[in-house]
């Protein structure tokens, strides 16, 4: 931590003790305000996939085993889909619920785990935070920027209980990684830091691959207009990333698949290049001396890493999506909320585009005005945070959370021009100028004034057809009928999975390729040819939610679709409705008929 912040022991744990309370803040306001409806109700269909993966490690399914297969399990020579995600995310929270029940109950105890371990990489945002508020602006920067962070975490949804999918986790440890990389050279543990931070993020998701590239640019960079300071800290990072995403390749994987250049996943794709581009920097350096010969070496490590990936797998080129069936963008893809671009998101609804871009845009104006290079190096990452989100929305939460510090640190050195006031009173300043909540408020007020929404943006807004079909209890009736295979609307294949028994012919990840376009095709034609395709795949059950606009686009061309028809209300004969399923947002059909 910047020396300002602890200058002895004693003041070390003051520090950890206010940590731990505004970690207890979250953690009480995020319980009592949004707790209940998280046992009710799944936040997103990822949530409740993880929750499947957790029960059946818990249930004996062997750690390198990542198949679904519940997941279409029904066709050759599949025996259900290989999940693209990390164990590391599954043990701590199987660990919560093995530790819990024996005194509690299995039920409850999986409840405990899916309310609580949320909120447990907010342990490592806070202090990642604090330190670069404290880089940036010294203690008050620091004390800020802790509790700005704590009010992102709240306001962005993945720090919420029941998400248990791998988002926290992986804005915790970006923010770690800019943390470490705002030393700015001090200590080799800040260095090994970023590269533990760097091959974790990328073995739990590629989601964080642009700013795991970006640490690592930095430090090149740094080193090549630096020179000898440098050079230690670029051995340091690459050493470490290198050994933890090898050792996430080894945790991820079984060793049959060691050797697979595979885009989406920690695989030697981004292995070799990492080793390689170290390698010839660590050689280059020894006997190179001027800047411009670092330069050099620093472009040829590039090229390196670039040739070493073209080698492999050159699709990965394009980025760890790049090898996903295009029929799939078209069919599924392409219409995803969360991917959508912010221009699309302007043109639905202006007053939330507004709210969730003010503050990283309002952060990285901030930038401009604070000339320290942590400024510089977190702003660089929010700027590349903000582009990503522009392009799709996802992105918002890494760049709303990173921002809390950077604009709470330029709220603390703004205050600090009220000298006459004591430091109690310019943390309170501070703490209004950089408070997400009444930024995004003061936003959201200001676009409604100025652009206010159509009635179709209104009732659009209104809507909560896609968040009715996320209630546990809207699946009753179909978990009481006996296990079989169902078609399901794309997004929500995983809360049958949770909720139910059942298989299912397709959820919402890449990797379902046949799945994902059998379960569109079969919604979207009509009666009779849906018959013969149901009949074909051996589906025992259509399930769907009714009232969900997901597939509005692929049925804008078939007026006689299978999904229309039901969601009219017109059962085909082969079809029967099973009592008690319309109570909710889900209709439950059971097949009747070959």
């Amino acid at each position: 931590m910047h020396a300002a912040l602890e200058p002895s022991s004693h003041t070390g744990w003051r520090w950890t003790a206010f940590i731990a309370a505004v970690w207890l803040v979250l953690v009480a306001a995020s319980l009592i305000l949004r707790g209940e409806k998280a046992i009710e109700t799944w936040p997103d269909p990822d949530d409740a996939m993880r929750i499947v993966e957790v029960r059946d490690f818990l249930n004996g399914q062997a750690w390198h085993d990542l198949t679904q297969h519940r997941l279409d399990p029904t066709l050759p020579p599949s025996d259900g889909v290989s999940m693209h995600w990390s164990r590391l995310i599954d043990a701590p929270i199987a660990g919560i619920v093995l530790a819990l029940t024996p005194l509690v109950g299995a039920e409850r105890a999986e409840q405990t785990a899916i309310l609580i371990w949320p909120l447990l990489p907010a342990l490592l945002l806070l202090p990642a935070a604090g330190f670069i508020g404290g880089r940036i602006a010294g203690r008050d920067g620091a004390i800020l920027a802790v509790i700005a962070t704590a009010f992102a975490a709240f306001t962005v949804t993945v720090y919420a209980p029941a998400r248990i999918d791998h988002h926290n986790m992986q804005i915790a440890l970006g923010v770690a990684l800019i943390a470490a990389l705002t030393s700015e050279g001090r200590t080799r543990a800040s260095f090994l830091a970023a590269g533990l931070f760097s091959g974790l993020a990328l073995t739990i998701g590629m989601e964080t691959l642009p700013y795991v590239a970006l640490g690592g640019m930095v430090i090149a960079l740094r080193w090549a207009l630096d020179g000898v300071v440098w050079q230690q800290a670029f051995r340091d990072y690459a050493a470490a990333f290198a050994l933890t995403a090898t050792a996430g390749l080894v945790l991820n994987a079984p060793p049959a698949l060691w050797l697979l250049p595979a885009c989406d996943v920690v695989s030697p794709v981004y292995l070799a290049p990492l080793i390689l581009a170290a390698g010839i920097a660590s050689l280059g350096g020894a006997v190179v001396t001027g800047r411009g010969g670092r330069l050099i070496i620093v472009a040829l490590a590039a090229g390196a890493a670039v040739a070493a990936v073209a080698l492999q797998n050159p699709v990965c080129l394009k980025g760890p999506y790049a090898a996903v069936d295009p029929r799939l963008f078209a069919v599924w893809m392409d219409h995803i909320r969360e991917a959508r671009s912010a221009f699309d998101l302007f043109a639905a609804n202006p007053i939330a585009f507004a709210g969730v871009f003010a503050l990283p845009l309002a952060a990285l104006a901030a930038v401009a005005f604070m000339g320290t290079q942590p400024a510089r190096i977190a702003g660089l990452t929010l700027a590349i945070a903000i582009a990503i989100a522009l392009w799709q929305v996802r992105s918002l939460p890494f760049a709303a959370v990173l921002a809390a510090p950077v604009l709470a640190a330029a709220a603390a050195r703004a205050a600090r021009r009220a000298q006459s006031l004591p430091q109690v009173g310019r943390l309170a300043i501070g703490a209004a100028l950089s408070n997400p909540v009444l930024i995004t408020l003061a936003a959201s007020i200001v676009a409604g004034l100025v652009l206010p929404l159509s009635k179709e943006q209104q009732a659009r807004r209104a809507s909560t057809a896609e968040t009715d079909c996320l209630r546990r209890s809207d699946y009753r009736a179909l978990a009481a009928l006996p296990p079989g295979l169902v078609l399901s609307n794309i997004a929500f294949g995983p809360l049958i999975l949770a909720e139910t028994p059942h298989s299912v012919i397709a959820a919402p990840y890449h990797r379902n390729r046949d799945g994902i376009l059998d379960a569109v095709a079969m919604l979207t034609a009509a009666p009779d040819e849906a018959r013969a395709l149901i009949r074909a795949r051996g589906i025992d059950y259509v399930a769907i939610c009714a009232a969900s606009g997901a597939l509005d686009t692929q049925l804008a061309g078939h007026p006689d679709a299978l999904f229309i028809a039901l969601r009219n209300g017109q059962t085909p004969d082969w079809l029967t409705r099973v009592p008690d399923s319309g109570n909710g947002g889900t209709w439950v059909y059971r097949v009747t008929s070959p």
